[in-house]
């Protein structure tokens, strides 16, 4: 009957922590088969088995069951941070949800906290060191939970693929710009300050008077080997938990970004390209710049805006020789994967992968141009990401950081000027001009001397904006002046990789319509439009015409006035044949069609 009497609670308490863990799974799941839930129903057993175990431990060894609030809150912390971040903002809207690894995690590493405290506390008989080590271990567990709940408090969304697909691109300059702008060295401290108050916290939690325990050889066993099987699967359960998931996935995403190289040597050699019949009579040039952060919806080239921050862009469009595309759209928010679409023959209406895609530079190279890639944008330090892979398949490629020394002054989007006069006028040019443009800190974007608005009274960040557009405004407009007199310039296309909103903060996912508003134009000599009047009609019919800018590839192969077997002409802006339209085009990756933007109309 004692037996009986002591076997009931400790049921009782199983199927407690059991209907805890799955009553919390089936709240923050979303269409989630039969199947799998009554897979998921059997799964938490053993996670409640492994609780209740660690508990009854921990009470064998007559340590009070409060002392056990470090280890249950470290462990509430996993099991409701990523699910609740994840469910809040997508439950109305997703097909399917369903995070359940971090609820078993959170089991799990309760009872291997556990263990690993009773086996300390037993052993090095040092309750001081013993708390010491399990409040770090807790305060290192608790950086993901904190940080997962800092990126929803800023961006409403949990810590997603595109986040850290991000982070994984960054450089150093980079990253120390976002912490500038975004955290500060206050906001620093005040994070240190945190995690060491959250450390003290735990470390006086997990302090005990005891020297020692006393645990028999077989319950000393049982806790050595349950540890070990908890800790075994945490391992390998870790990394399918939410925020680690994602991170893994942006980790493969650039693994096999890789294997680009190895396509390319082997495969280059099919690529036929057919140059036009009727070429300039001497060398000539054709130039594509790639902007960064730039919203035609900001931009007084495209509408009546407060301040005249595109000037140039504004006259020239009203020439005869620049076209303005009025209704382009960035493919997502992120440069890289927008560029990778962009540069290659991958994009979202096709099956092509960017590691078995042919570039705009291998099809200029093929047309007998001599490629160039000029860049005021970071290479990463210890892996390529797709925009270095394509640009380093050029004949010169350059960086504006890799000429900057340790006392050098911040160089700026003009002093790529300087590479363009490297450039031999006596051959057929193709040049990639990828710029910093409006890229935050967009304060730093441009030279202080430059700034045209400081108003007080005025949002800084709209300002700055409008200051940067208008600094990248000035400098497309020298490299064009400078084209046309020194390299006989035939042709120069301009688009962003995608927008960005001053009003609110950087955002990876998507945050409405304006971040994806980009603008595009393409300048023709008066000889081009002489040589190939055809095209540049169709362009200019295509100027009201909705375009999103993973279609690039197309769009210069068509203004290369070339054919080859990994050209679409159907797909190019530049052809008859062009086949989109604002119901058949898309955003975000394919998921957001362009008829959801409202406050654009058709053309």
């Amino acid at each position: 009957m004692p037996k009986l009497r002591s076997i009931v609670p400790t049921a009782c308490l199983i199927l407690l922590v059991h209907g805890f863990l799955f009553g919390f799974y089936l709240f923050t799941c979303v269409n989630v088969p039969s199947r799998d839930i009554y897979l998921h129903l059997r799964r938490y057993i053993p996670c409640a088995l492994a609780v209740v175990f660690a508990i009854r431990l921990w009470q064998r060894a007559k340590l009070p069951v409060r002392k056990l609030w470090t280890h249950a809150a470290v462990s509430l912390f996993w099991m409701f941070t990523y699910p609740l971040c994840y469910w809040i903002p997508y439950h109305r809207n997703s097909t399917v949800i369903d995070n359940h690894y971090d609820i078993a995690i959170a089991a799990y590493l309760f009872c291997s906290m556990v263990c690993l405290h009773l086996l300390l506390l037993k052993f090095l008989k040092k309750p001081a060191a013993v708390a010491g080590i399990m409040g770090v271990l807790q305060t290192v567990l608790m950086v993901i939970p904190v940080v997962q709940l800092w990126y929803y408090k800023n961006y409403s969304t949990p810590v997603s693929s595109a986040a850290c697909l991000a982070l994984l691109q960054t450089n150093a300059s980079e990253a120390r710009e976002y912490f500038l702008a975004n955290i500060g060295y206050g906001g620093g401290l005040g994070i240190a300050f945190l995690f060491l108050c959250l450390a003290v916290l735990l470390i006086r939690g997990n302090r005990w008077q005891k020297a020692a325990i006393n645990l028999s050889e077989k319950s000393l066993l049982a806790v050595a080997v349950v540890l070990l099987a908890t800790g075994a699967y945490s391992v390998k359960t870790f990394p399918r938990t939410g925020v680690l998931n994602a991170f893994r996935d942006a980790q493969y995403y650039l693994r096999n970004a890789a294997l680009f190289n190895e396509y390319r040597k082997n495969n280059l050699k099919h690529l036929q390209v057919i140059p036009p019949a009727r070429r300039p009579e001497k060398p000539s040039t054709v130039i594509l710049v790639i902007g960064e952060s730039a919203s035609r919806h900001f931009m007084s080239a495209y509408r009546k805006t407060e301040r005249d921050n595109t000037p140039w862009m504004r006259t020239a469009a009203a020439g005869r020789d620049f076209i303005l595309f009025r209704h382009a759209y960035s493919s997502c928010a992120m440069t890289v994967p927008a560029l990778e679409y962009a540069l290659t023959e991958k994009n979202q209406y096709n099956t092509k992968e960017f590691n078995q895609s042919f570039s705009i530079l291998d099809v200029a190279k093929k047309a007998d141009y001599v490629t160039w890639w000029f860049s005021n944008q970071g290479t990463i330090d210890g892996a390529d990401t797709p925009i270095t892979l394509v640009a380093k398949t050029a004949d010169h490629s350059c960086w504006l950081e890799d000429t900057q020394t340790g006392g050098a002054e911040k160089k700026y989007d003009g002093d790529l000027l300087s590479f363009v006069k490297q450039v031999d006028p006596a051959k057929n040019n193709f040049i990639v001009l990828h710029i910093m443009g409006s890229h935050e800190n967009y304060a730093t974007r441009y030279p202080p001397e430059f700034a045209r608005w400081k108003d007080s009274g005025v949002n800084q960040r709209v300002l700055e904006y409008d200051n940067s557009l208008a600094y990248t405004d000035t400098f497309l407009e020298d490299l064009h002046t400078y084209g046309v007199r020194e390299l006989n310039l035939q042709a120069m296309l301009y688009f962003s990789d995608h927008g960005a909103n001053p009003l609110i903060k950087r955002h990876p996912e998507f945050s409405g319509f304006i971040s994806r508003r980009i603008p595009l134009f393409i300048y023709l000599s008066p000889e081009y439009q002489t040589l190939y009047p055809e095209t540049a009609a169709v362009l200019r019919r295509h100027a009201g015409s909705y375009f999103t800018n993973d279609l690039i590839y197309e769009l210069t192969a068509g203004l290369l006035h070339i054919r080859s077997n990994h050209y679409d002409e159907s797909s190019s802006l530049a052809s008859p044949k062009y086949k989109f339209t604002r119901k058949s085009l898309k955003t975000s990756f394919g998921k957001t069609s362009l008829t959801e933007d409202t406050e654009e109309g058709d053309p």
